[in-house]
């Protein structure tokens, strides 16, 4: 029995230099955009969006009842505050455009972070696979987070878990 106990403490503490390389990885990759680029990157993300908004098909949507992916799989991960995720390609026009109106407004915006793959997918997997576009609120932002009828489940204080998930409501 203390030998099987010791394998698993070395196979533990393998796979947690793992997690902690990767996280590093990626960490270190993150590019910052400049505070003196922002509004030009957020006007270059907009007319991206506006593109990848005319390929939505409702007919690419496949659900298992929890959980919403486009299999043409076009959307960049946008991640806000480190608390809220939103792929973009399983949104109607409209909602996109909400998403917009909410999150990509520069006097709302203290800082952007741009992770691209590989690191992307070593972060996020499959949902990272087109990059991921890291936005950091200034905390005087007004926000709506219930982007779509989004809605996120768990703990909503500061010190929620990253457990939390983004469920569309039925």
């Amino acid at each position: 029995m203390k030998s099987y106990l010791t394998h698993a403490l070395v196979i533990f503490t393998i796979c947690a230099a793992m997690v902690n390389t990767a996280h590093s990885q990626t960490t270190n990759h993150l590019e910052k955009v400049p505070p003196s680029r922002i509004n030009k990157f957020i006007d270059s993300l907009k007319i991206k969006i506006a593109r990848d908004t005319l390929k939505f098909n409702q007919l690419d949507l496949i659900g298992n009842g929890k959980d919403v992916t486009n299999v043409a799989n076009y959307s960049k991960l946008f991640i806000i505050n480190n608390k809220l995720s939103y792929k973009l390609d399983v949104l109607t026009a409209a909602d996109v455009a909400f998403f917009v109106r909410e999150f990509l407004t520069p006097s709302k915006i203290e800082e952007i972070g741009v992770l691209k793959a590989p690191y992307s997918n070593m972060a996020y997997g499959a949902r990272g696979v087109n990059g991921v576009v890291n936005i950091q609120l200034k905390s005087t932002a007004k926000i709506d987070p219930a982007v779509a009828q989004l809605s996120l489940s768990g703990e909503q204080d500061a010190g929620a878990s990253n457990s939390d998930k983004l469920n569309i409501r039925q």
